[in-house]
């Protein structure tokens, strides 16, 4: 039985060796330079009153896990920070931005992860009035309010708790946000991008996501308009989008991970990110929104588990985004787990050159 199981272990990693990169474009020149007329939209009228702590409870001995409320203009912020017993430095920090809907499974897991290999890492939790739909009238200032409440986020990290290099890792509507902070906000200087796109109204539009389908279908029925109207309102009204304000961000500075087969974050809208942020390296992992968590460790989280915990995990995603920081931030760190990984991928990587030479 233990024979077969490493066999078929052999062979799905294979399978999941499906994936394949391509390098920071060359002649890149940096980003644009930022208007003052944006930075100034985006900037706060004011930061935090106070601030409470609170403990938390971790599991791990490797980090502590605390609970910040800031009292701000905006309404309360709330940090969750995971504190690395073992962080090489004291002023570095990632942050780890929310996915869209649900509970804090995906970015608490990232967050744990990162934290366990030696990095104080954080989640500014995010107000989600926006998934309303009796407020589609305000999605801008919700959207632009999300980034404000960030940058004081930053901030606090910065006066408080003496940070001084900032990175972040965003995955699905948690990259859409990173990437629209990182425009705005140079202290946001290494930034990984999983599943990430660009253009929400196209997003809207193209997705086959249930729950956005059914936010546009109430939307419809509250406003009493026709779809391509409702769109174009959208596409009228929301600024705050990383169209308007990825190509602001250090293409050197930026790893981005997609799925090849994505219909959720469609992956032209991902490939779109990258052109306008200058064609950063990109892996391109052989899967769709879903099936892309297989190259994540997060499997046991979500049944089946008997299946999951036999077989995966494999931390792909997270050993390529952890080598990424370990040399942003010069911590000399090595990920021994992605050098079989990187063997295995060698004949997709030779494919998937082809395939871009020739169709891109």
């Amino acid at each position: 039985m233990n024979y077969l199981r490493k066999i078929f272990t052999f062979c799905l990693l294979v399978a999941l060796s499906g994936c394949y990169s391509l390098p920071q474009r060359s002649g890149y020149k940096g980003p644009l330079p930022l208007p003052d007329e944006v930075l100034i939209y985006y900037t706060p009228v004011e930061l935090y009153s106070s601030f409470e702590k609170f403990p938390g409870h971790s599991k791990d001995p490797r980090f502590e896990i605390y609970l910040y409320k800031l009292k701000t203009y905006l309404g309360d912020v709330l940090i969750d920070y995971f504190k690395s017993n073992t962080s090489p430095s004291d002023d570095q920090a990632i942050i780890v931005f929310p996915v869209l809907g649900g509970r804090p499974v995906v970015e608490g897991y990232f967050a744990k992860y990162f934290a366990a290999k030696g990095f104080d890492t954080f989640i500014i939790r995010r107000n989600n009035e926006f998934k309303k739909p009796e407020y589609f009238d305000r999605l801008e200032q919700l959207f632009r309010e999300n980034l404000i409440k960030d940058r004081i986020a930053i901030s606090f990290l910065e006066k408080e708790l003496g940070k001084k290099q900032f990175a972040s890792f965003g995955i699905s509507r948690g990259a859409i946000n990173a990437a629209a902070l990182a425009g705005i906000d140079k202290r946001l200087k290494y930034n990984v991008l999983v599943l990430g796109g660009t253009n929400i109204s196209e997003l809207f539009r193209k997705s086959d996501q249930r729950g956005i389908r059914r936010y546009l279908k109430n939307v419809i029925k509250l406003k009493g308009l026709e779809k391509n109207k409702i769109l174009a309102k959208l596409t009228e009204s929301i600024q705050s989008d990383p169209k308007n304000l990825a190509s602001y961000i250090d293409s050197r500075n930026t790893l981005m991970i997609l799925g090849a087969f994505d219909q959720t974050v469609p992956i032209k809208l991902g490939r779109k990110l990258r052109d306008q942020i200058g064609g950063p390296r990109t892996i391109f992992l052989l899967g769709n929104h879903y099936t892309s968590l297989l190259f994540t460790s997060i499997q046991p989280l979500f049944p089946p588990r008997c299946i999951a915990n036999c077989i995966l995990p494999f931390d792909y995603v997270e050993s390529e985004a952890l080598l990424f920081y370990h040399r942003a931030f010069k911590t000399r760190g090595i990920v021994p787990a992605l050098i079989p990984y990187r063997i295995l991928s060698i004949p997709f990587e030779i494919l998937g050159r082809v395939y871009e030479g020739i169709f891109y």
